[in-house]
């Protein structure tokens, strides 16, 4: 059904959802591979693991900076400097989850695939939609966001043993792999 839908569409929607999915698609390829390089070689994981408001303030800033970076820029069709500051910023998202990898495996496994679907989701939306209008999501996302790093911050004052503390620990992590992606995928529909 979706193929003979596809078939319908005319070229520009065509291109645009290749170009989505293409962006996507290499976010995903260059971040797992900047994780894992950063994860594999002690100096950099050391910088990007230590514990401490530093470090902390350094990768927000790398990550919002660079964020906005490629934001800033202009999309034009073709590799150019936008599609590098894109790669630079997927190597920084790369390298301040490369600890999580520290966790490995079951745990790993779930949140890559809770991430796919909201991602896949979303994106989704954005391909199909007649219009923007589904950007005024950003609010509740933010909203959302907003509360996830406030609950971040609540593990400085909560110790896992007592019951607030567990549950935090518990859900902290899902809320991060569910609202990263929905909080930065927005933009995608300007891709193509």
């Amino acid at each position: 059904c979706y193929l003979f839908i596809f078939s319908l569409w005319p070229q520009y929607v065509k291109d645009r959802i290749k170009a989505t999915y293409g962006y996507i698609a290499g976010s995903l390829v260059l971040t797992a591979g900047s994780a894992v390089t950063v994860f594999r070689t002690p100096a950099l994981l050391n910088l990007v693991a230590r514990n401490g408001w530093m470090s902390i303030i350094m990768t927000m800033a790398l990550m919002i900076g660079s964020g906005m970076v490629v934001r800033g820029m202009e999309y034009k069709p073709g590799f150019g400097a936008k599609q590098l500051a894109w790669m630079a910023h997927t190597g920084i998202m790369g390298a301040v989850i490369a600890p999580i990898c520290f966790l490995g495996g079951p745990v790993l496994m779930r949140a890559a695939w809770y991430t796919a679907g909201v991602v896949g989701g979303l994106s989704t939306i954005a391909v199909c939609a007649p219009s923007g209008e589904f950007l005024n999501m950003r609010a509740p996302l933010a909203m959302g966001l907003g509360a996830v790093f406030a609950a971040s911050l609540a593990s400085m004052f909560l110790p896992p043993t007592t019951a607030l503390g567990a549950g935090k620990y518990a859900t902290g992590f899902y809320e991060v792999f569910w609202s990263w992606p929905a909080s930065s995928t927005y933009p995608l529909k300007d891709t193509a």
